[in-house]
């Protein structure tokens, strides 16, 4: 529900982000190792390992929540999650 997701001034909600996995499939362990994670990057990492798109999920929900704040603005959305080495790994839109 944040709208500012930059990493110097939002934090990660692990417990959303666990909710996330979840839905996703995930395994109760994966869902409580995302739940305990320090960071994101250590939830993604542990979510692809088990082959969980956790980041596509992130962007798809990214997508709703920006689509109902926009209400009926005549905008396009597209959502890119971009890794730290500069890959997308994720896009909605």
């Amino acid at each position: 529900g944040r709208l500012d997701l930059h990493s110097g001034r939002s934090q990660v909600d692990f417990e959303w982000l666990a909710a996330r996995a979840q839905e996703c499939g995930a395994s109760d362990d994966l869902v409580e190792t995302v739940r305990n994670a320090n960071t994101g990057l250590e939830a993604l990492q542990a979510a692809q390992a088990q082959g969980l798109d956790l980041a596509d999920a992130v962007a798809r929900e990214a997508q709703r929540f920006g689509q109902s704040t926009l209400r009926d603005a005549p905008t396009v959305l597209d959502i890119v999650i971009i890794d730290r080495a500069g890959q997308v790994i994720a896009r909605a839109g």
